[in-house]
């Protein structure tokens, strides 16, 4: 049975206020997880129940997990045609929070984990936010932490000074949609309660990695901070802020290999 997610485009003014308190830049924590513990996070998705379990992944993360260097494994079979070839749940409580939780609380100490998935993808996101579908959630931070790519990519996750407090989102202004279960699509900026919208086109100095998304779609959008990706590194990103993948994918190499977190604030 497929899930329906709650879609709006505006919370509790009393929930957007606490929401707007809590934006801060986006933060890299530099080198805060050793190479043994990502070796034991990439243990713990081996043994993850697998959205996909079909015999090339297996086989495909047995491969990653069997290379001795964690920076540069050996180049990984791909399927071009999906997005995500691999996913699997974060399993919080079966020993990512004894390698993670005390860490990233001396950092960020007010969360509360709602969410959260190991990723093997293929290909690139597009312009959206992980805010969520609950209108009185407190939506607060996303911790990205790269596990395992090839170290000859340049992989980078841009985020831009926009933000959105409704439902999670995709930003599509001239772009073809692709309707989705989790996602509403926004293509009239203007009408939208698109916080620091530019009014601009974008510029063009900042167009570098993001040729996946069509110029249009960045039609009002600035960007904060492209935050290139390194093993040990966690990125702290608003779930508010909209934000991207690189378009590493064009070049149909290797996937990459992530965790995300999803948090809200503790109330």
């Amino acid at each position: 049975m497929i899930r329906e997610h709650n879609k709006f485009v505006s919370r509790p003014k009393h929930v957007e206020e606490k929401i707007i308190k809590t934006l801060s830049p986006t933060k890299r924590l530099e080198n805060l997880i050793t190479s043994d513990e990502v070796i034991q996070l990439l243990k713990i998705f081996q043994k993850a129940k697998k959205t996909d379990n079909n015999t090339a992944s297996s086989q495909l993360m047995d491969d990653l997990l069997n290379n001795d260097d964690i920076s540069q494994p050996v180049k990984m079979r791909t399927r071009p045609s999906d997005l995500i070839q691999c996913a699997a749940s974060l399993n919080w409580d079966r020993g990512v929070s004894e390698i993670l939780e005390n860490k990233l609380r001396k950092v960020i100490p007010d969360f509360d984990i709602v969410g959260g998935m190991f990723y093997l993808n293929n290909g690139s996101f597009k312009l959206h936010t992980d805010s969520g579908s609950d209108p009185n959630s407190v939506i607060y931070k996303i911790f990205t932490i790269p596990l395992k790519f090839e170290n000859n990519m340049d992989i980078y996750t841009p985020v831009f000074n926009q933000y959105w407090l409704g439902s999670a989102a995709r930003f599509e202004r001239g772009a073809d949609l692709i309707e989705n279960n989790t996602h509403q699509n926004i293509t009239n900026y203007i009408d939208s309660p698109i916080y620091n919208l530019t009014n601009k086109d974008f510029d063009k100095k900042d167009y570098k990695n993001l040729s996946h998304i069509p110029l249009e779609s960045l039609w009002g959008f600035s960007l904060e901070s492209k935050n290139k990706w390194k093993v040990g590194d966690v990125f702290v990103i608003d779930r508010a802020k909209i934000h991207t993948s690189c378009d590493f994918s064009k070049n149909k190499t290797s996937p990459k290999f992530f965790i995300t977190i999803v948090t809200t604030q503790i109330q």
